[in-house]
Order: structure tokens, then sequence, then C-alpha cells
């Protein structure tokens, strides 16, 4: 189940960024610095408010954050909603928790109305191990590529978006086979 992740877990996201660190050597260079949880948890995109920024983790029940997403609501703009991350703890990474977390996390965006859209985008050196996962969970590349610079990484990102609701079959069509 979905927990709200506020200021008040910022050292439950760091010891979850910790016991993650291949994340972030491939997109910033380095393992993660001791403010990195709180940078997370405050940083905005431009004209955007605080009030759309939503931390999600999920407990193991051990009260250990297993996973972790940052989404902000209506950017960039008001119909979508933005991933800045998903993490799941690495030594509990393939084992499922990262496609159950995120289906999760779809059926809270599901109860905003004006969000149609899911976007993310995708850091060139995390490629590798981001996109299988991202395709398996119905996003597709948009074509847009953009510069990305952290740490000691300067490449690319590629944004990546899904509807929020899946389209249905039409009633008309027929699967062969």
């Amino acid at each position: 189940m979905l927990s709200p992740i506020t200021e008040d877990d910022v050292a439950a996201l760091q010891a979850l960024y910790e016991a993650t660190p291949g994340y972030f050597q491939r997109v910033e260079g380095h393992p993660p610095g001791p403010g990195a949880a709180h940078l997370k948890l405050t940083t905005l995109p431009p004209d955007t408010s605080a009030d759309a920024k939503y931390g999600f983790g999920w407990l193991g029940d051990d009260d250990n954050l297993l996973a972790f997403a940052d989404v902000i609501r209506g950017y960039p703009s008001t119909e979508m909603a933005y991933i800045g991350l998903l993490m799941v703890r690495g030594a509990r990474q393939h084992e499922g928790l990262g496609s159950r977390f995120h289906a999760a996390l779809l059926d809270e965006v599901n109860h905003w109305a004006e969000v149609d859209r899911i976007q993310l985008d995708i850091v060139q050196t995390n490629r590798d191990a981001a996109e299988p996962f991202w395709a398996a969970m119905g996003y597709e590349p948009t074509g847009v590529i953009k510069p990305y610079t952290s740490g000691r990484v300067s490449t690319t990102c590629a944004l990546w978006e899904r509807p929020v609701h899946p389209a249905e079959p039409s009633r008309n069509s027929r699967i062969t086979g």
C-alpha cells in the first residue's frame, strides 16, 4: 500500500538511497550525498507549487522504505503528471516489487481527474537498467531528447510517456490467432 512520504521521512528516504547506490553512480557519477533525500523531497520544477509535489513510498514489514516515487501533479501541463523518480531498494529489485508499486501509483494518479498522461525522463547512462522496466509498464519514447547534467554525469535524457488510463480494446475488434 502506498504511504505519503514527506520531509518527516527524510531519514528513511536517505536510507533507501544509500541502499541503492548503483542508480546514483549511473545518473550522478557518485554515491548519494548526505542531503540527497532532502533535495528530492523539496526541489520543484520551475513554476510549480509545493502542493503539486507528491512523495509516495512502500514500506516493508520491518517499516523500511522499500520503494519511493516522486510525482508532480499537473506538470508540465495540467493534464500531465511527471515521475521525477521511481526507485526500489537495491536488494529488492527484480522481485516484481517495482511493477506492483507502479500499479499502486497509477491507481493513485487515476483519482486526479484532470490527469490523463504520465511522463518521465530516462537518463542515457541509466538506459540499460531503466528502459526495459518502463517499456514493460506501458511507457513509450516521445522522441524528445534533452541535455542532462548532474554531479559528474553530462549526457542526455529521453522523455517517455503513457496514458494514465490505457485504451480499452474496441468492442468491434476481434482477436484472431
